[in-house]
């Protein structure tokens, strides 16, 4: 589709191209909310608190849903845009670039690292005990 089509498309297609983009930036603005509440917890010196981690596995989930949800968009809205008219619009695609696996990868440590704070914290708390 070229840029002159895309500037001719109805207000029902732009609003279905918003709709269907409205989730991944949902979850996007979600982990960015978590990212600063993390940033904040350990500004405060509270790093292997239960907030901190529950916070860090909320974002690392929320990128992760991010990245699935923006990849779905593109060929859902592609089948949609071609389902309501004659000719279709635009391609039906699923790309996965180095980027997002990169991003996945990411998500895969932040998971890995909460598992390891919250054995700190347990090591912490158990440790407590004995001093």
């Amino acid at each position: 589709m070229t840029f002159d089509e895309l500037l001719h498309l109805s207000f029902v297609h732009r609003l279905i191209g918003i709709g269907l983009g409205l989730p991944a930036l949902g979850m996007l603005l979600y982990a960015v909310i978590q990212l600063n509440s993390i940033l904040a917890s350990i500004k405060e010196g509270m790093i292997f608190s239960l907030r901190t981690i529950a916070a860090m596995q909320a974002f690392a989930g929320s990128l992760l849903l991010y990245l699935v949800l923006g990849n779905l968009e593109k060929p859902l809205r592609a089948s949609l845009l071609n389902a309501m008219s004659e000719v279709p619009l635009l391609k039906f695609f699923f790309t996965l670039n180095s980027n997002e696996i990169l991003l996945v990868l990411l998500c895969a440590l932040f998971y890995v690292l909460t598992a390891i704070m919250y054995e700190g914290r347990r090591l912490e708390e158990e440790n407590k005990g004995f001093v």
